[in-house]
């Protein structure tokens, strides 16, 4: 599995996020969420509200997380994409399929653990 801190850190940094503002937004102190985003897991709720600030699937941060589907997510719509995309979000939007694939993942992990 994935060190979800760092990649956390990463995704912000790569969508130049403020961490104090997204600290806000999931009822947070900065501290607390730096101290977060120094653990290499965190709970699943924690993440999915994180997520959804950042806009990126929990499912991205599981080890087999299938990059080869093209899905985008935003403001809770997933929609299906031409795989052939040539601009400057191709990097985001590859990223952001990648997370997809990982919740749906996290979905299968959760219902096989009952």
């Amino acid at each position: 599995m994935k060190h979800i801190g760092k990649e956390l850190n990463q995704i912000i940094d790569e969508k130049r996020l403020v961490k104090k503002e997204i600290a806000e937004q999931i009822g947070m102190t900065a501290v607390n969420f730096s101290q977060v985003l120094r653990k290499d897991s965190i709970d699943c709720e924690l993440l999915e509200r994180i997520c959804k600030v950042v806009k990126v699937s929990p499912a991205y941060f599981f080890d087999d997380y299938d990059s080869t589907k093209q899905n985008v997510i935003g403001d809770g719509n997933i929609a299906a994409i031409n795989s052939n995309v040539d601009t400057p979000a191709a990097h985001e939007i590859e990223l952001l399929k990648r997370i997809l694939d990982e919740k749906e993942r996290t979905i299968q992990i959760l219902l096989g653990d009952r």
